[in-house]
């Protein structure tokens, strides 16, 4: 089964700065996990501020303050998830209700970076393969900044991101079916 991040990498909508050397795409994938996972254990109210890397405090400090100014409840954290017939899978940051941005319960991803328009791709295949429940779902990304910012960016026009994610799993299915090594994403 194919992971919702190779899909993207394989159609060419993530890809890492030319520039970076194989070390610090090591460190920058794996800060990336740290922050993630201070954000779960902040959201289950188990973080202990005073053990976190110095590097990745204001990040964590953005979720803290997207927390603070948008009053919301999570559905869920860090959830698995799968598409049997379209064959992916992956795991996917939140799903929230804040009803102060969005009608519905929004399937969101927390980004250490820019979220670009593999984002609005990403958000599409975790929300198909929630499945009927997630119908009327929104997708949303929170931008963490260094800074202790944050930027929110609520995604629409759900139809055409669908028809587009569908056809990268496709095109990435095709790919590895026809010997096109497809990599995971290592740190």
């Amino acid at each position: 089964m194919l992971h919702v991040t190779d899909i993207l990498a394989a159609v060419g909508v993530r890809r890492f700065a030319g520039f970076l050397t194989a070390e610090d795409l090591g460190w920058y994938l794996n800060r990336g996990k740290m922050i993630h996972k201070a954000t779960e254990l902040y959201d289950g109210g188990v973080l202990d501020l005073a053990t976190l890397d110095d590097r990745i405090k204001g990040f964590v400090g953005g979720w803290m303050h997207f927390r603070a100014e948008v009053p919301s409840r999570m559905l869920a954290i860090e959830e698995d998830v799968s598409h049997a017939r379209l064959g992916y899978c992956g795991r996917l940051d939140r799903i929230i209700k804040a009803p102060s941005v969005c009608r519905w319960p929004c399937v969101l991803d927390i980004k250490t970076n820019e979220a670009d328009i593999g984002t609005r791709l990403q958000l599409s295949g975790y929300k198909l393969a929630l499945g009927r429940k997630a119908k009327q779902y929104g997708r949303m990304a929170v931008e963490l900044r260094e800074d202790g910012t944050y930027k929110l960016t609520v995604y629409y026009n759900d139809r055409e991101d669908a028809a587009a994610w569908i056809a990268a799993v496709s095109l990435a299915s095709w790919m590895n079916a026809n010997g096109y090594k497809i990599e995971r994403e290592r740190t």
